[in-house]
């Protein structure tokens, strides 16, 4: 499928439910109509909702006005999942006629979000195991990993693969939850051909029979999604899952780890001393997922003395070696639905600049927090 233009009628303005749009939002609207259509020819004709606010930060518009396009002016179709154009998927069509990829390519878009692509997560205020399948043309395995946040936001723009969650634990020991079952299918490791930030905690299809009829025995609270693992049954050739709950068993472990990777791990008290030092959780993490992408880190032998030195160089005036006085400024920044970030910095203009050179636009609010 070309990518470098699309056909656009020459007298397209005359059309009603644009000049409806046109009269609300003016050239503002038109503008970022055809800016959204020119996404939906890039993603095969097809964008999810839950984008809405990444579309709305890089038009550098508010999300409400987003939204107002996309459902006020039957300008596009949805199914509360996607969303479309009706004319833009004709067009694709017309083209699909005249090449066999292109064919291919937008029925692996629409497989993508009708068969196993279900992105769609339990969301806790408390830390998860989660168990995805992942995929593309010539490999599927089963991606095991813990995290504080959403799967969604630990894997946006960082996985390589399409996924579905299978499974959700959500438990305040997900740490030894996660050491028993990689202690469990150690003898189904897989390694991805494509390197990314957790792909040494993956493993073959046959592992999820096993993770199925293993008893866990930590008190945790289970969300299966049934109806990826029914639709994907021809792939992992497993029945409905049984897992049994209990209450937390006194752990045998000398020293849990917080994070392991490679041959570098830290304990979770080890953790905890980053944490005194002044430095935030998805700080830390933060470090950690460098430390693993780093090429040349094979040279290092403890895993928190690096983080150390890192989070150091990174931060460097957040250590609370330091005495009030002479740490800088914090200041928090504010765009729309855009992430917000903090940043230490002598003055409110530099805190300004660094949120451009992050997101490409200038902050609608900042606070000084320090």
């Amino acid at each position: 499928m070309a990518k470098d233009y699309f056909s656009h009628d020459y007298n397209a303005r005359n059309d009603k439910q644009l000049t409806k749009l046109f009269m609300k939002h003016g050239l503002k609207g038109i503008g970022a109509y055809w800016c959204i259509v020119e996404m939906l020819y890039e993603e095969s004709g097809y964008l999810e909702l839950v984008e809405v606010d990444r579309i709305a930060f890089e038009l550098r518009v508010d999300l409400d006005f987003t939204l107002s396009i996309i459902h006020e002016f039957k300008l596009f179709e949805n199914d509360d999942i996607k969303f479309w154009s009706n004319s833009a998927i004709d067009r694709l069509n017309l083209r699909m006629e005249k090449s066999e990829k292109a064919s291919k390519t937008i029925q692996k878009r629409w497989d993508k979000y009708h068969l196993i692509n279900n992105k769609t997560e339990t969301k806790k205020d408390i830390p998860q195991l989660y168990v995805l399948l992942c995929q593309s043309n010539d490999e599927k395995f089963i991606k095991i990993g813990i995290t504080e946040t959403t799967i969604n936001r630990r894997f946006s723009g960082k996985m390589p693969y399409d996924y579905s969650i299978l499974k959700q634990y959500f438990t305040v020991d997900y740490i030894e939850l996660e050491r028993f079952l990689s202690n469990k299918l150690s003898d189904h490791s897989y390694l991805p051909k494509i390197n990314f930030g957790g792909s040494n905690e993956c493993y073959d299809i046959q592992s999820f029979n096993i993770l199925n009829n293993t008893n866990i025995e930590i008190d945790c609270e289970v969300i299966s999604n049934n109806d990826v693992i029914s639709r994907n049954k021809d792939v992992l050739r497993c029945n409905t899952i049984k897992v049994k709950e209990s209450k937390v068993k006194e752990s045998k472990v000398k020293e849990s780890i917080y994070r392991e990777f490679a041959h570098l791990k830290i304990s979770i008290e080890e953790n905890k001393k980053l944490i005194e030092l002044g430095y935030n959780q998805s700080e830390i993490n933060s470090i950690y997922d460098s430390i693993e992408n780093y090429k040349k880190n094979t040279s290092y032998k403890s895993l928190y003395l690096t983080s150390v030195k890192w989070l150091k160089k990174e931060y460097p005036y957040k250590s609370n070696s330091l005495k009030p006085e002479q740490r800088l400024p914090l200041w928090q920044c504010k765009f729309n639905a855009a992430p917000t970030k903090e940043y230490e910095c002598e003055t409110e203009q530099e805190a300004r600049d660094k949120y451009f050179n992050f997101g490409g636009a200038y902050p609608e609010q900042v606070i000084r927090l320090r």
